[in-house]
């Protein structure tokens, strides 16, 4: 028999074992009638109750809703990571992370994703991030002008662009890493 059949039969005999109701938990469809539809609405525990093992994404979503100073270190870690790699797919990377004007020229949330990327396991990135971090703190935030005209005067030699690509090329390897140590780390399964 091949693995569906296998996963068919097992069903038939714990719905017998029932009632499994839908509706009540052990189902994501919403009728209270024996769910026997798809195999997937079953994975069941030894005490017979349904149980589905969280998804990496789960667990960032949970950790998103969540205030940042109620977070644990190791959520500090994949929260970092999981925004760093938003921002950076989405853009405004390097802003999002920048000190507000008028305070000093430390890039501290810039320093701090990088050691969480580094604490995922892309030490490439970590060291990349780094890089800017060198960059950009060698020049000074102006309370007027724009964005544009800072990244210009920063980076005259258009470093960072280059650093971004070359980051756009491990991009996919980061995602990798992120849902490594999530399932590492939290009782969830990688997707």
């Amino acid at each position: 028999k091949n693995q569906w059949a296998l996963r068919i039969d097992s069903l038939r005999r714990l719905t017998k074992r029932g009632p499994f109701l839908r509706g009540s938990g052990n189902c994501p469809s919403s009728q209270s009638r024996v769910c026997a539809k798809t195999a997937s609405c079953f994975t069941f525990a030894i005490s017979g109750l349904a149980t589905q093992m969280k998804k990496t994404w789960e667990v960032w979503n949970e950790i998103i809703e969540r205030l940042p100073s109620g977070l644990t270190p190791t959520e500090q870690v994949v929260n970092c990571v999981n925004n760093f790699l938003f921002n950076f797919e989405c853009g405004g990377w390097l802003y999002n992370l920048s000190p507000a004007a008028g305070m000093n020229k430390s890039w501290t949330d810039l320093r701090e994703t990088a050691e969480c990327v580094a604490a995922v396991g892309s030490l490439k990135i970590a060291h990349q991030l780094q890089q800017v971090v060198r960059i950009v703190e060698n020049a000074s935030i102006q309370d007027s002008g724009t964005w544009s005209e800072f990244v210009a005067t920063a980076d005259p030699s258009g470093k960072i662009r280059q650093i971004e690509n070359a980051i756009s090329d491990e991009v996919d390897q980061l995602w990798d890493k992120l849902k490594d140590y999530t399932a590492a780390h939290f009782e969830c399964e990688r997707d």
